[in-house]
């Protein structure tokens, strides 16, 4: 599995648990002076400590695209000890969702009791999924990051290679400009000039043509 993949992996897992925290995952019915009430408890509410993983293993995932070999395999420890201590909450929730139930019913009614048992919604179920899935890749994560090259490492070809195309490109520029010399020096014998000579050397001479042509001019004048 590639950086990239497990990146988005955990980042999704992490993303999916903190979310699905925040909806109701236990019902029940409180007793109060007017009668039952009925009381909703999110999955912050009932387990709190399964939002606060959730983001642990987010973090984790974002460092292990970002950092180096012993980073790799630090943030997935942090990740599948976090997703550990969230994984045992929910189960314990599922066991016996009584407790959160009436310590919701508390705050509503002052009276920590409700009529009947508290009900779970799928959600926490979920969650429980979630969790499991983290700790499984997590611990299969740094037996897998040892095959991937280092972050640094991918900059540092990019840059070698970006500097290889400029030097190419610097030879080619000489090759053209050598070219268009040696035209120039042919240019030059095929007037009868030295093409050793610099331009402003040249313009203090005649041409040949032009040297004869006085030499006929000058015999006519005399």
């Amino acid at each position: 599995m590639s950086r990239g993949r497990v990146v988005l992996v955990l980042v999704l897992l992490g993303a999916g648990a903190f979310g699905l925290s925040l909806l109701t995952w236990v019902g029940a019915e409180a007793v109060t002076t007017l009668g039952p009430q009925p009381v909703r408890v999110s999955g912050a509410g009932a387990a709190p400590v399964v939002p606060s993983a959730a983001l642990v293993v987010v973090v984790a995932g974002l460092a292990v695209g970002l950092s180096g070999p012993v980073v790799r395999i630090l943030a997935p420890a942090a990740a599948a000890l976090a997703a550990v201590v969230a994984l045992i909450a929910g189960i314990v929730l599922i066991a016996d969702p009584d407790p959160a139930a009436r310590s919701a019913a508390g705050e509503v009614g002052g009276v920590r009791e409700i009529t009947g048992a508290a009900e779970l919604t799928v959600w926490p179920w979920v969650v429980v999924v979630l969790l499991a899935s983290t700790v499984l890749v997590a611990l299969v994560l740094p037996f897998r990051a040892g095959t991937w090259a280092p972050a640094a490492a991918r900059y540092e070809r990019a840059a070698v290679r970006a500097e290889g195309a400029g030097a190419a490109g610097t030879r080619t520029n000489g090759a053209a400009a050598g070219q268009a010399t040696s035209r120039a020096d042919w240019d030059a014998l095929s007037r009868g000039l030295d093409p050793s000579v610099t331009d402003d050397e040249h313009g203090g001479q005649d041409e040949p043509g032009e040297r004869g042509a006085g030499r006929d001019a000058s015999g006519q004048e005399r």
